[in-house]
């Protein structure tokens, strides 16, 4: 049984496309639009999603945060210092606050905001833009046991896609796969369409074939809980195409890049929260 949202006032800082897609969810969850906030930069932004949704909105991310009962932080986490230098003095130790941003700890939160509300730190990824994505959710230490804080942040991202809890020293290398990942993906889908024209195929029907692929194998892969090896020796014959494509990969050490790549990003997001 989730928890009641309409009892909450829920200010979104940062109202990007992660932020607007929060809003939806929010509005789908049947909480009142005049209790969500939703601050940007932007005021021409604002009046979209004012227009669009419905929600309050403002260019001053303390007001927000001031009559929140949930502050979500769904910013870049270069501008993470300077956000909570300007919540913090309005901050309440009632509240929870929830950080998006890849690499910002909850240590570095907690030292910016004074120590006070319960913190939760979230790592999402761009398909949760289509409810497709996968979130993995870290409990700081002083909230650990609130059944509420738990089940409020299960209730909001499970509706973006897959939800997993995590601790949090998990999440940079999280950052690396998951959170990264959608960008590794979509340059394997625009190379199978370049090389579908390469061997003759129109752009259109490349394209297609590529992402049906992807699409098709990742479901595959999901729904038979299958290894992935066990799924590749099904395509491979002796002697056929796949195998043939197998070796040119394996002889070109595309294995071992996709693995350097996600070490390297993982090692990003480290310095982001340094």
């Amino acid at each position: 049984m989730g928890i009641n949202l309409k009892q909450k006032n829920i200010a979104i800082i940062g109202s990007g496309q992660m932020g607007e897609v929060l809003i939806q969810v929010l509005v789908e969850l049947n909480l009142p639009t005049g209790q969500i906030t939703c601050c940007d930069l932007n005021q021409d932004r604002l009046e979209v999603l004012a227009d669009k949704y419905k929600v309050n909105t403002s260019l001053e991310n303390y007001l927000a945060a001031e009559k929140a009962d949930v502050v979500i932080l769904a910013v870049k986490p270069q501008v993470m210092d300077d956000v909570c230098k300007e919540i913090r003095t309005v901050l309440r130790d009632d509240q929870i606050l929830i950080s998006i941003a890849a690499g910002i700890t909850i240590n570095f939160l907690k030292e910016r905001i004074n120590n006070r509300p319960s913190i939760i730190r979230i790592m999402p990824n761009t398909p949760c833009l289509v409810k497709a994505g996968i979130s993995a959710i870290s409990i700081s230490e002083d909230c650990q046991n609130s059944n509420d804080a738990t089940m409020l942040v299960e209730e909001i991202f499970s509706k973006l896609g897959k939800v997993i809890f995590v601790k949090e020293e998990q999440l940079d290398a999280i950052t690396g796969l998951s959170g990264s990942g959608p960008a590794y993906i979509y340059l394997i889908i625009e190379a199978l369409s370049d090389a579908g024209v390469r061997v003759g195929l129109p752009r259109r029907i490349a394209t297609e074939l590529a992402i049906q692929t992807v699409f098709g194998s990742a479901k595959m892969a999901s729904e038979t809980n299958l290894h992935p090896a066990v799924l590749k020796e099904m395509v491979t014959s002796p002697g056929g195409t796949s195998i043939t494509g197998l070796h040119v990969l394996e002889r070109a050490g595309v294995r071992g890049i996709i693995m350097d790549t996600v070490v390297e990003a993982t090692k990003r997001s480290k310095e982001l929260g340094n």
